[in-house]
This record gives structure tokens, C-alpha cells and sequence, in this order.
């Protein structure tokens, strides 16, 4: 061998032993308590690691967590296995082009000074930051944590992640603000985070099996199988809102709620602005859900949701009604009139139902709707055409308020007989009504047009035979 080719080879051996021993002396300085990457606004730990090239590192007890005045984050993981840019690190950014990682935990919540941290309950510790309210502790007692809101930094300077070649397995745990899912979460994809400057992220596949969702300590549901693939497209973080991310979401969702409560629907969906449907009813049960939908730039292209519960309970009129509720929806847009979904298929059924603990084991409610609504944020509105059949009109008659009303109407009406209804709903998120009502049960007919949100109010137009009398609605 030429001597200049053996040198080449033994000062090559050499640079590869000096990296064998410096980038592991420097990956294990964990092992002492020192972090792999410091600064003011992010640090990261790692346990046990090695790299045998330039590039390759494997190892344990990855952890990165970024706290600077906007948001703080936690990033833990169990194993990992990443190609990355060695450079990169010189610039304050974790940049692989191939991440393999496996028991993952992340955690996100708004950087919030110590007396707005303390008044929330429900949302992730970060590591190194001040706790949420815990029971048994005082929280204003800890330090404050919360770095200032001075000049604006340059972006630049600021630690930031940018994971190509993402592929977690055994993901634990993700909990953003107070929403919580606990189980076993895979995924493939991409994820950029840049504090106060943006944030992207591709799913080219995730998938949930047999977790549980929570908001704060609401449990929302149980046995959770989802599916999705999507894109949350760039995003800015210095001045975004609420509708500015819904409209960065391009997805195809499934997902299949083995056990989800019902009461907290409602909780969750009318906080869930910009997107929350008009006035909900209160809603008690546990039901399976499942639900398909296409979702592109914040608009909904397509839903579809299935409802089974054997026991559910609702408002109904200031009465409760209780009973097994199935109900089914389906949506899809109008071509020709971007972001109006049409109706296309809905119906709701409620068998042997209970009115305030009356029972009515005989009786089934059947409700089906067609007709237009508009989710998108300046928009919310739903214009439907409904009818609905009661198989015993003795259930509605129970409806009517005690006295001379429900007394007459027990004359007049043959309690076995069906009641039968018609009408144009109209909802938005402030209001609801319906107008062009009818309803019959045997020579009993109802007409006129009723609100009922934010408050009851109408008439009722009452005909039997020849008679005619005007019934108000407060």
C-alpha cells in the first residue's frame, strides 16, 4: 500500500476514534447531570447514548423541553434512533432526517404566569416550570417560572425541532392545554416547531387504539380507536387564533368511541370556538360513537356519525327525558356552494323513553332532518326540514303543563293514537327556531311557529273540529 493511501487510512481510523470517544463522552454527559443543549429558552437531556458515525445516534431517555414566553413544552422519549444534522445543533435546532422514537410522551401548554397557572386546573407539568393545581399543595407557594414578555427575540435565536422521517411507537401519552390521550398512539410524519415563529406538521399515518381522552377532569371517553391522515399546513405562531388553526387542518379522520360520556359533549363543543354548533341540549349517558370525516383547509367536506346508547338522558323543555338513543348524520358538501353541507341523511330514534322517572316502555320517538348547515366560523348556521312521529301521543301529552291544559287534552286525545310532525328549523350560534309547524294526533291539530333559545317563546294555533284557540309559549 502506498504510504500516502496508509496515512489517509490511519488519519482516517484516527478521526473516527476521536469521534467514538468525544461525541460519546459528550452524548453520556447526562449520565452526570448535564444537558446535551442549553439555553435560555430550551434544554436537552438524554440518559444512556451512543454514536458509532458522524451523525447516527441512539440511545434512552431523550428529553427536550422548550419554555420560552409564549409556550412551553415537554418532550420525552423512552428509545430513540435518529440521523441528524450535527450543524444543526451549532444553530439551536434538533434536525433529523430520521427519527425513529419509541415511548413517547409530549406535553404543551401556554407559558401563564403563576397566579393564571394556578387558577387552571387540568393542564400538563412541565419539567422544570411551575405546576398546575395539584391537591395537598399550595401553588402560589412555588417559584414563578414564567420567563416575561419583553422585546421580541429574533427567531433565530430561538431552539426549535424539525423531526423529517418521523416514526413514533408506543406514544403513552399527548397532552395539549387540558386535553389529555392516554393509550397506545403510532404515527409517521414530519413535525416542525419553532417557538413564536411557526409550526407544521404531516401525518402521512397515525393511528390510536384503546386510549382514553380527557379535558381537564372531564373524562370525554373511553376504548378510543381513531385513524387519520392529514397536514397541518405552516402555520405562524406570533399572532395565531383559534380559527387561523382550524383553518391550517387538511385531514381524513375515523374514528370509532367505545365509551364516550355524553354529558360532556356539550361542555367541550360549545368551548370549542370557532367551530362550536348552535345550542346543544344537556346530554347524561355513555354511548359508542363512531364517525368519518374529510376535512380540507378547515373546511368540512364530508361527516358521517353514528350514536348508540342504551341509556341516555337529555333536556328536554325543562323536563328530562331519558331513554336508548340512536342517532345517525350524514353531511357533505354543496359543490356549487363552498362550505354549505348538506343534509343528506340525519335521524334520531328514542325507544321506551322516561319523562322525569314516567315511564313510557311502549313508546318510540322517531326525528329525521334534511336540509343545509355551516360550520365555518362566520357562518354558523343550520336551515333543516324535520318531521317527526311519536308512536303514543300520551307521551306528548305528558309534555304539557299540568292543569287545565293537560286536562284537556287528555279529553280530547286517544292516548294510543300517533302524533305526527312537520317544520322548518333555523339555528345559529346565538339562536334557534322553528317556523311552518304542524303536528296532528287524532283530530288535534297544532300549527304555528315557536323560538326556543336562548328562551321559549311563540304561539300555537290548537284546532279540533270547529274550534279554534291560540296557545302561547313561554
Amino acid at each position: 500500500m502506498a504510504r500516502w493511501l496508509r496515512r489517509l487510512v490511519q488519519a482516517a481510523a484516527a478521526l473516527w476514534l476521536l469521534w467514538i470517544v468525544g461525541a460519546n463522552a459528550w452524548l453520556n454527559s447526562g449520565l452526570t447531570g448535564v444537558p446535551l443543549i442549553s439555553v435560555r429558552d430550551a434544554e436537552v437531556r438524554a440518559g444512556r447514548a451512543f454514536s458509532w458515525w458522524p451523525g447516527k445516534v441512539s440511545g434512552r431517555g431523550l428529553r427536550v423541553v422548550v419554555h420560552d414566553s409564549n409556550v412551553e413544552m415537554e418532550l420525552n422519549v423512552g428509545e430513540f434512533d435518529l440521523t441528524l444534522s450535527l450543524l444543526s445543533a451549532v444553530h439551536k435546532q434538533l434536525r433529523t432526517t430520521h427519527a425513529r422514537l419509541s415511548g413517547v410522551s409530549l406535553r404543551l401548554r401556554k407559558t401563564r404566569f403563576l397566579d393564571a397557572l394556578c387558577a387552571r386546573a387540568g393542564l400538563p407539568p412541565i419539567a422544570g416550570q411551575a405546576d398546575p393545581p395539584i391537591a395537598g399543595r399550595d401553588c402560589l407557594a412555588q417559584k414563578e417560572t414564567a420567563h416575561p414578555k419583553g422585546p421580541p427575540p429574533n427567531p433565530e435565536d430561538l431552539f426549535h425541532l424539525q423531526l423529517d422521517g418521523l416514526e413514533a411507537r408506543d406514544v403513552g401519552e399527548v397532552w395539549i392545554e387540558g386535553v389529555r390521550l392516554l393509550g397506545d398512539v403510532a404515527l409517521e410524519g414530519s413535525w416542525l416547531f419553532w417557538p413564536k415563529r411557526e409550526m407544521e406538521i404531516h401525518l402521512h399515518d397515525l393511528a390510536v387504539h384503546g386510549a382514553s381522552l380527557a379535558m381537564g377532569p372531564l373524562q370525554l371517553a373511553a376504548k378510543v380507536d381513531v385513524a387519520l391522515i392529514g397536514d397541518l399546513a405552516r402555520l405562524p405562531l406570533d399572532r395565531v387564533e383559534a380559527k387561523d388553526f382550524w383553518r391550517a387542518v387538511t385531514a381524513r379522520i375515523s374514528m370509532d368511541l367505545g365509551s364516550l360520556q355524553l354529558r360532556t359533549i356539550r361542555e367541550a363543543l360549545m368551548s370549542a370556538d370557532p367551530i362550536a354548533p348552535p345550542r346543544l341540549p344537556g346530554m347524561e349517558g355513555l354511548a359508542m360513537v363512531q364517525s368519518e370525516s374529510r376535512l380540507e383547509q378547515g373546511h368540512v367536506r364530508e361527516f358521517s356519525l353514528a350514536v348508540r346508547a342504551q341509556d341516555a338522558g337529555l333536556k328536554l323543555l325543562d323536563r328530562r327525558l331519558d331513554g336508548a338513543l340512536r342517532l345517525g348524520v350524514h353531511m357533505a358538501e354543496d359543490p356549487q356552494h363552498p362550505g354549505r353541507l348538506l343534509f343528506t341523511r340525519s335521524g334520531l330514534a328514542i325507544a321506551g323513553p322516561r319523562l322525569d322517572g314516567q315511564r313510557f316502555d311502549d313508546v318510540e320517538i322517531t326525528l329525521d332532518a334534511l336540509g343545509t348547515s355551516h360550520l365555518d366560523p362566520e357562518k354558523q348556521r343550520a336551515d333543516l326540514d324535520f318531521s317527526a312521529h311519536v308512536s303514543k301521543v300520551r307521551f306528548l301529552v305528558a309534555l304539557i303543563p299540568g292543569g287545565l291544559p293537560q286536562s284537556v287534552a287528555k279529553l280530547l286525545l286517544d292516548g294510543s293514537d300517533p302524533a305526527v310532525a312537520a317544520g322548518a328549523l333555523h339555528a345559529t350560534g346565538k339562536d334557534a327556531e322553528v317556523s311552518d309547524f304542524h303536528a296532528q294526533a287524532g283530530s288535534l291539530h297544532l300549527d304555528g311557529g315557536f323560538r326556543f333559545a336562548p328562551a321559549l317563546d311563540g304561539k300555537l294555533t290548537a284546532k279540533y273540529g270547529p274550534i279554534s284557540v291560540d296557545v302561547p309559549l313561554k
